[in-house]
């Protein structure tokens, strides 16, 4: 399995031991922000031919949920649990912050008790300051990559802010802050430089007037302090790496471990990238210049580099898919692609992505935080290629890749839901609903039953709006179904199939007695899972043009598929307006036909309304408080570690 992401991405390869030869199962997964950021999803302006030429031969995946930042999403994955059951549902681990992941089983390791060699290579951000939080301590055989939330995309550097506050003489950091706040029932501001508040004096203890959040928690250190490099081979530092571009050295490190592998062991390679999250300030974004440069048509200088780093990142989801079939993985793979939250367009480290036409952005509850684009590939699948509209969560991951990997479910204790038999057979979803999150502290939630979602508070008013849409409607090159074929994604689908994948096999497989009805091709439970497989491949080539002339890219589908995978509302609609910071009952909203959520259900529709609390409520009984520390800036601070950042905790 191959995991990617806009600003981390993650690879996973398994066996699936009950078939009748070794049998690789290589799952691939492309965490990427921004909806509009993927040429599937119906935009022009970043061609992302590879990304395309995998979701076109396999499910498209159409609401998708993930956390609405990095941290959570990141546990939610690893643990098959919602964050609020892990305590991990709050801001994303800093450099200094002296917590992780809690103890408990992760999905490598799950893998691990099937046979599996893990691998991970990228974005950690679960916990570094003691060496037991780190990858190859969490299940992981190897990791090359950086443990913090991000690093500049040559220096692998990244600069941390410390957080500090002083209220009436007194300092110290931001959970105190927060008691003190809230013990005087002040709402506490979330975001810098969101809110203003006045403490109200009570019994004469505090008298003080906070203006800012920027200037009442946050310390920014000045470019060159509190920073550190962030770079490693397991526990060791990788500074051989130093001026490489981050998105080749994690591609060049994934096509090696495929090329070494070796075929009779079942792998699970976890890839992911930096790309294209945003770096530190005064170096947000970075590209190879001769990338920038062949997207001259667009404007915005910002949006222009950003296209460079989703395009290199395409170019790696096309390197792996072509050295799984170098190496004769590919047809045994499973292929899933994903995003961990939305689109970051603007904020304190903006990326310039577009969630159009999705409301709101990273951090936020909004469709454009949490709905994430992605897809699955397989020759598994059947009935393919398609849209699917059914629920799945960043959760359902670890027990449904679980299944696909040979294990036995159900697993006990988990949030995520099985849906492998959902995904292969094109049966209805077993997930009917969605706890999107509960942060107790910004007093911020939301859920989804069905098609109906409630959303309560904001993380800041000032990301509740729509954002992107300008980039939707710039002039582009026209999209060019060919170079999806002509990819090396592409052209690697087409090679599976006419190589391995023989018409003279399908054809014996044809007369069998099981997989042909009346010369329709039908996998079903009871078959044995190698025929399975095979039917499926013949489903797949029985919507494409023949072989001999036509690559299994399905050319002639594109553009039905992408017009379906494109999402159909208008962000300025009229509707019932709601905003959830002030609206006591918060908003609900069909997110099935009103996707934009422009139209508040609520008020009209009260019992609804209360449904949906009563469900959150029932989530919010079985919440664990977050774990969120004060940081140690005194004793992480990389400049008493020869300049890196470490497992201080650990004395070392």
């Amino acid at each position: 399995m191959f995991y990617c992401e806009a600003t981390h991405v993650r690879i996973y390869i398994g066996e699936m031991k009950q078939l009748p030869r070794a049998h690789r199962e290589a799952e691939q997964r492309e965490i990427r922000d921004g909806w509009n950021d993927i040429s599937f999803h119906g935009s022009d302006q970043i061609p992302t031919p590879n990304i395309d030429a995998l979701a076109f031969n396999g499910v498209i995946l159409n609401s998708q949920y993930a956390q609405p930042v990095c941290t959570p999403s990141r546990a939610a994955l690893m643990t098959g649990k919602y964050p609020i059951h892990t305590g991990m549902q709050g801001y994303p681990l800093l450099g200094a912050e002296p917590r992780g992941l809690p103890p408990g089983k992760l999905l490598p390791e799950y893998l691990r008790d099937l046979g599996y060699t893990n691998r991970a290579i990228g974005k950690w951000h679960l916990g570094f300051y003691k060496r037991e939080l780190t990858p190859t301590y969490r299940g992981f055989d190897s990791h090359l990559g950086y443990w913090t939330g991000f690093v500049s995309y040559y220096d692998y550097i990244l600069q941390d802010k410390d957080v500090k506050f002083s209220i009436d003489g007194i300092t110290g950091d931001e959970e105190i802050a927060f008691q003190i706040l809230t013990s005087y029932n002040v709402r506490v501001p979330t975001e810098a430089g969101a809110f203003r508040v006045q403490v109200i004096q009570r019994k004469g203890r505090l008298k003080h007037c906070i203006t800012q959040y920027s200037s009442f928690l946050t310390k920014q250190y000045k470019d060159g302090e509190f920073n550190g490099f962030d770079l490693r081979r397991n526990l060791t530092l990788a500074r051989d790496l130093v001026g490489q571009y981050a998105t080749d050295v994690f591609t060049d490190e994934a096509v090696r471990l495929i090329s070494n592998h070796r075929e009779t062991e079942p792998l699970f390679l976890y890839l992911a990238h930096l790309a294209p999250h945003a770096g530190n300030k005064g170096k947000l974004l970075e590209a190879p210049q001769e990338i920038v440069n062949k997207f001259d048509y667009i404007a915005d200088p910002n949006r222009r580099t950003y296209a460079a780093m989703v395009s290199k990142l395409d170019d790696s989801v096309g390197r792996v898919t072509e050295a799984l079939q170098r190496k004769g993985m590919l047809g045994d793979s499973i292929i899933v692609f994903m995003s961990d939250n939305g689109g970051s367009t603007i904020g304190d480290f903006p990326n310039w992505a577009s969630n159009y036409p999705f409301r709101g952005l990273k951090d936020t509850l909004w469709e454009g935080g949490v709905r994430v684009p992605g897809f699955i590939w397989s020759p598994l699948l059947q009935q393919t290629p398609r849209v699917s509209n059914q629920v799945m969560h960043i959760t359902d991951w670890l027990p449904t890749l679980y299944t696909a990997a040979g294990g036995i479910p159900p697993l006990d204790g988990l949030d995520g839901v099985d849906q492998w038999e959902a995904l292969v057979y094109d049966l209805p979803s077993p997930r009917r609903e969605v706890l999107l999150n509960i942060n107790e502290k910004t007093r911020t939630a939301a859920v989804r039953y069905q098609n109906y979602k409630l959303i309560i508070g904001s993380t800041n008013p000032a990301y509740d709006e729509y954002f992107g849409a300008n980039w939707a409607a710039a002039a582009a090159p026209p999209y060019n179904s060919s170079a999806i074929t002509g990819s090396p994604a592409g052209a690697a689908i087409a090679q599976l199939y006419e190589s391995i994948y023989s018409q003279e096999t399908l054809n014996r497989l044809a007369s069998s007695q099981e997989g042909s009805v009346n010369g329709n091709y039908q996998a079903t439970p009871s078959m044995d899972r190698w025929i399975q497989f095979c039917v499926s491949v013949r489903v797949a080539l029985s919507l494409s043009e023949p072989l001999a002339s036509k690559s299994p890219t399905l050319a002639s589908r594109i553009p039905s598929l992408r017009l379906e995978a494109t999402l159909q509302c208008t962000p300025d609609s009229p509707g019932s307006s709601c905003d959830p910071a002030v609206s006591k009952g918060g908003c609900v909203y069909d997110v099935e036909r009103d996707p934009c959520e422009t139209n508040d259900l609520a008020v009209d529709h009260p019992d609804l309304a209360r449904s949906l609390r009563a469900l959150l409520v029932r989530h919010r009984r079985t919440l664990v408080p977050q774990g969120n520390l004060p940081t140690d800036s005194f004793n992480a601070d990389p400049a008493k570690w020869g300049g890196a950042w470490t497992t201080w905790g650990s004395g070392e």
